[in-house]
């Protein structure tokens, strides 16, 4: 059976409440990287094993895990049916980015499924080496990292891009009025900006791992943040990367609320 309009609305409100609470703790978990607190983990996958280590943190990481899977479901709707445009064009590229939209969402729902039932322990940085280096080893590796590397810059920028010119507004029914609307409107702008630099670091990183043909150079979400600390001003860059971040969480409580 085809799904309607509101199969999809009703798949993306509960699938973006929980994306919002991931984006919370990882938020959180980075102005903590700020202020000087090493022991959590900054990445993804590290916000949602500290929601795992919370008072029932099981059933909430589950409901994550549920919540990640529907946006893979209606980001893979949306590939399968685009609805926005008659334009081929345009329907070609919003199904591509559905597409790996679907692929990222799921990717967090069986992250976050690992850790209830207990086999998330490996980091998101190791998995990120064991990568660059399984890349390196291929014939003209230097270059397929460096792509990589390229592709998640290209990401990071896209990311800013929305954030500086609001055109995540388009993600939503309506951009909303008074206060409310202004509110969500700045999460949104801190929020798209801020997780467009964090993303853009890990390309960079990527870079450098294939400049330096060193997989230890590359990393996840946690040795990118490590490496914006380390920078000048980095405990004051990172703390507004936080605050961003976190005001993303609460932008995607909004887009829950006037999906698009």
């Amino acid at each position: 059976m085809r799904p309607t309009t509101a199969d999809r609305d009703h798949l993306a409100r509960a699938g973006l409440v929980a994306y919002g609470v991931v984006h919370l703790l990882l938020g959180w978990l980075a102005l903590q990287l700020a202020l000087g607190d090493r022991e959590g983990e900054a990445s993804t996958t590290g916000a949602i094993q500290q929601l795992a280590e919370q008072p029932f943190g099981g059933v909430m990481v589950g409901a994550v895990a549920v919540g990640m899977f529907l946006l893979a479901l209606w980001q893979g709707a949306e590939a399968v049916l685009d609805h926005r445009t008659e334009d081929t064009k345009d329907q070609v590229r919003h199904r591509g980015r559905a597409a790996a939209k679907a692929v990222l969402y799921a990717a967090l729902g069986v992250t976050a499924a690992r850790i209830v039932l207990g086999a998330g322990s490996s980091s998101q940085e190791g998995q990120a080496d064991t990568l660059t280096a399984k890349l390196l080893g291929l014939p003209f590796g230097q270059v397929l990292v460096g792509i990589v590397g390229v592709v998640i810059l290209g990401v990071g920028g896209y990311h800013v891009y929305k954030g500086v010119t609001d055109r995540f507004l388009k993600d939503l029914r309506h951009s909303g009025q008074g206060t409310a609307g202004t509110a969500y409107t700045w999460c949104g702008r801190a929020g798209y900006t801020a997780k467009g630099i964090a993303i853009g670091a890990v390309g960079v990183l990527f870079c450098f791992a294939a400049i330096d043909h060193d997989p230890d150079e590359s990393g996840g979400l946690d040795a990118a943040l490590l490496t914006v600390l380390q920078a000048p001003g980095g405990p004051v860059l990172l703390g507004a990367i936080g605050v961003g971040i976190i005001g993303f969480g609460l932008f995607c409580f909004a887009w829950a609320k006037h999906v698009d």
